[in-house]
């Protein structure tokens, strides 16, 4: 583009490549202050003042403005309110249609329901919560669960658990979150991406890459 701008040649975009190039203008300064608003008068389960790290938001702001990438993110530097943050910036933008959902696929059952724990405690924290339709996915799950996974906005689920899934399923999601993503070619997770052929948001987190 800067090449056809110094020879004064007229390019037209596709709609499709305008949005590519328009993902990179995601300053880090305006992000920052979403997160800070966001977080202003959040209080954990002690009563204490609570706010995400620097380094947390800027994990966050690299994920989102790239789109498709993976980030290293050890064990402890709280990967799940990095995906909190994620979600939380995509859903209050408007770039989640209203009939889009959204994916965090993790290794297993445990991590499932970990982690759609952590999004709602997180979330109760904020003096303003945002909204919140969360559900999971593994496997033996109670008739009433099983029924909310098909139409919650946000799904917390097992690789084992999408793999099974037929295309048409997949195809409403929009974005997802991999975690331990360094596991995702042994557990499937590319059939899955491949299969989901309307993910504008494919973020992987690993502490191992």
């Amino acid at each position: 583009l800067k090449t056809a701008q110094a020879k004064n040649i007229n390019v037209q975009l596709s709609p499709e490549m305008q949005q590519y190039i328009q993902q990179f203008n995601l300053g880090y300064d305006l992000f920052k202050k979403y997160v800070d608003n966001t977080f202003r008068g959040a209080l954990n389960e002690k009563g204490e003042k609570f706010k995400p790290y620097d380094y947390q938001i800027e994990a966050a702001h690299r994920l989102i403005k790239y789109k498709k990438c993976t980030a290293e993110i050890s064990t402890s530097a709280g990967k799940t309110l990095i995906s909190f943050i994620i979600y939380a910036y995509l859903e209050t933008h408007n770039l989640l249609k209203p009939d889009e959902r959204f994916v965090v696929i993790v290794p297993n059952k445990d991590l499932v329901n970990q982690t759609a724990d952590e999004f709602v405690k997180t979330n109760s924290w904020l003096a303003n919560p945002i909204k919140l339709d969360i559900g999971v996915l593994y496997s033996n799950m109670a008739k009433k669960m099983k029924e909310q996974s098909d139409t919650c906005r946000i799904l917390v689920s097992t690789y084992q658990s999408l793999r099974t899934k037929k295309p048409e399923y997949l195809h409403r999601f929009s974005g997802c979150i991999i975690d331990e993503a360094h596991h995702a070619n042994a557990m499937s997770c590319i059939g899955i991406i491949t299969k989901a052929i309307n993910l504008r948001y494919c973020i992987g987190v690993s502490g191992t890459i």
